[in-house]
């Protein structure tokens, strides 16, 4: 155990009136933080000792030490505290890696449900596309008047597909239709000359209807020509989509149903590492006691000096360390003896660590 003197020291001693030996003596001297305190009431009736000792011995350089020695409370509840919360930690890591791989599942499932909505819309609008011209029923209309021009339906020209419209055509055939309609008209009434007025506007009508359905037919070949090729294109487009759609989809599949297949060796997995950890975690060799240590010796006149503070960890296996207290330490050490609230080992050190570096930090 190493000796050190504590400077300045922390607890200055005062000397009592009476003595009846070296430990006697340090007993009845004062704290100086507290003078209402003695060192063998502050030191002597501590809440977190299980047992105190009081001794006096020889360092190697032959000088007489009193020592003190506070076998601390619940060691083993301070062990198996740290070993629980380790053991928590790593539990908890591995319910998040589980979490984690569940996670990715619900990940994948919902991109399969998403490609399968991706594939039903594309199925569901043939063209790919929200142009109304490129439509299945556009491509028959436009046919179906190419065909009437083709065959001069002059009726189905005017009625079907050019009602309402203002084109040079349907203004013609409309004219023609007129124009036949009036002959008919005086025809009926006897006026034989009238009749024969509105047959030749009827003829003249007619040779401009067929003079126009030439460069009509033309368009409207240009328009069909233009409208099958733009639904090629779209159902080339389409077939190219759904056939992706389709690829994603059965790799989506395959990989949710190796994920979901993976999952009970993949937990059996964690939990063996979660197992191996643990173990390695187990203190092999944990502690059994540990004791606060102060030493203090006494000058040729009487008055004791503090010249050590430390702790001594004692294992299972009767191996001893210890552990010597910093000025700062030293410091918070006397102070939490002053304090005497920690009742075990665990609360101790937690006290002891934030008021040794508060010590530390202020110092």
């Amino acid at each position: 155990m190493k000796r050190f003197w504590i400077l300045p020291l922390t607890v200055v001693m005062a000397v009592s009136g009476c003595s009846n030996g070296d430990i006697s003596t340090v007993q009845k001297a004062t704290l100086n933080e507290n003078p209402s305190f003695t060192v063998g009431q502050a030191f002597g009736n501590r809440k977190v000792c299980e047992s105190v000792k009081w001794d006096q011995i020889k360092d190697d350089r032959g000088r007489k030490i009193v020592e003190y020695r506070c076998s601390f409370n619940k060691v083993d509840d301070y062990v198996n505290s740290i070993v629980d919360n380790a053991n928590k930690s790593l539990a908890n890591s591995a319910k998040n890696v589980k979490d984690q791989y569940d996670s990715d599942i619900t990940n994948r499932q919902n991109a399969v449900i998403q490609q399968q909505k991706s594939l039903s819309d594309a199925a569901s609008n043939p063209s790919g596309t929200t142009n109304t011209d490129v439509t299945p029923e556009r491509i028959k209309s436009l046919s179906n008047q190419l065909a009437d021009l083709k065959a001069a339906n002059l009726q189905a020209i005017l009625t079907t597909h050019y009602a309402n419209s203002d084109d040079p055509l349907s203004e013609a055939v409309g004219q023609y239709q007129g124009a036949l309609a009036n002959a008919k008209k005086e025809a009926d009434t006897g006026n034989a000359a009238r009749a024969s007025m509105w047959e030749g506007v009827a003829t003249r009508q007619n040779e401009a209807v067929q003079r126009l359905i030439p460069s009509e037919i033309e368009m409207k070949s240009r328009q069909l020509d233009e409208l099958q090729r733009g639904a090629q294109h779209l159902g080339e487009l389409q077939r190219s989509s759904l056939e992706g759609l389709n690829k994603q989809l059965a790799a989506d599949q395959d990989a949710l149903k190796q994920k979901v297949a993976g999952r009970g060796d993949y937990f059996a997995s964690v939990d063996k590492d979660l197992k191996d950890k643990i173990d390695l975690a187990k203190p092999k060799n944990p502690l059994a006691h540990v004791s606060e240590v102060f030493q203090w010796v006494l000058s040729e006149d009487g008055t004791p000096s503090m010249v050590y503070a430390g702790t001594e960890m004692t294992y299972r296996d009767a191996t001893v360390k210890s552990h010597d207290y910093s000025e700062s330490n030293a410091q918070a050490a006397i102070q939490l003896i002053i304090k005497n609230d920690a009742t075990t080992y665990a609360q101790y050190t937690q006290e002891f660590g934030a008021l040794s570096w508060l010590n530390f930090i202020q110092n």
